[in-house]
């Protein structure tokens, strides 16, 4: 397993997708 800047940005666009996901029908109630 390699961590490469890709990989890692990758996976923070991933989270910052779930959490934007999870939090937008929260902020919107």
């Amino acid at each position: 397993m390699f961590k490469l800047p890709p990989t890692s940005f990758s996976e923070k666009a991933a989270v910052g997708l779930s959490a934007a996901i999870l939090f937008v029908p929260f902020f919107w109630m």
